[in-house]
């Protein structure tokens, strides 16, 4: 009898094994998901922080250049990461609102080499003169892993995106 006791718990102990390594890969895939959406999340916030930036700038009238500047600083976060590594990121964002280009600070996703890689597209366009429209777009977000894509069944990069409309308070107060 003692022997038959041993003999079911030898089997008991492969299926406890398979069933916790199951288990745990289950655990692994629902919590790389849950980051991928947590990284949306910030993409998408980052976005909506740039396009606030952006359409204050041109509902007030800065020159394109200064918005796109101000556009991109709030966007730092989902820019890529930095060329230079001499400074720290405040001084960067000061130095390039001051400069723009020529502070020869440049984020890896401002300025894509080919058409596949990150892109943070920045645009606003006046509306009939009395509303200004604003865009702030991460085309081609890198994912986690592209296999982790391939399980969930994502075809292409997403591009968390985020629009802004406001009065032209310029014609207030700029001559054309």
């Amino acid at each position: 009898m003692y022997h038959l006791k041993k003999q079911s718990f030898k089997r008991q102990q492969g299926s406890v094994i398979f069933e916790s390594v199951l288990s745990i890969c289950v655990l692994l895939l629902v919590f790389f998901a849950l980051f991928q959406i947590y990284r949306w999340a910030m993409a998408e916030l980052f976005c909506h922080y740039s396009v606030f930036y952006s359409t204050k700038a041109a509902s007030l009238g800065y020159r394109p250049n200064i918005g796109l500047r101000a556009a991109r600083v709030a966007a730092i976060a989902i820019s890529g990461g930095r060329s230079r590594k001499d400074s720290d990121e405040e001084s960067y964002a000061e130095s390039y609102m001051r400069n723009g280009d020529a502070s020869g600070i440049a984020y890896p996703y401002w300025h894509p080499q080919t058409a596949e890689d990150p892109c943070l597209v920045v645009a606003s366009t006046n509306l009939n003169r009395d509303k200004i429209e604003c865009l702030t777009r991460l085309e081609n977000m890198p994912l986690v892993h592209e296999v982790l894509g391939k399980v969930f069944g994502i075809t292409r990069n997403p591009s968390p995106q985020a629009e802004a409309n406001a009065y032209n308070f310029s014609k207030l107060y700029l001559k054309e």
